[in-house]
């Protein structure tokens, strides 16, 4: 089993246990997402490609698994979508992080 097939088992798995337990704050997550990804000033479309980019940013495998899911196809033009992709996966510097101020 590939790493992408593992993390979409987990997701579903966590995803059906949460439903089952009823959880309000689950609900409202879910509702808030929907409300987050609908149109607005911007399009469902954009807002997914925005958060594609900032799962690749982050290197977060398992946002990238579960945005890409959602995309239909014509959404992605393959070598328009895929050359940042390759070219930033090129790159050997990490990704930057975020750390806590010190003071």
């Amino acid at each position: 089993m590939d790493k992408i097939e593992e993390i979409r088992i987990k997701r579903k798995a966590a995803h059906s246990k949460l439903l089952s337990l009823k959880l309000k704050v689950y609900e409202r997550f879910l509702q808030m997402e929907e409300a987050a990804y609908s149109d607005g000033a911007l399009t469902k479309k954009q807002k997914e490609l925005i958060a594609i980019g900032i799962s690749v940013v982050i290197d977060c495998e398992s946002c990238m698994e579960c945005i890409l899911l959602k995309l239909p196809l014509q959404v992605l033009p393959s070598e328009r979508f895929l050359k940042p992709l390759k070219w930033e996966s090129s790159l050997e510097v990490d990704p930057p992080r975020f750390q806590r101020d010190s003071r």
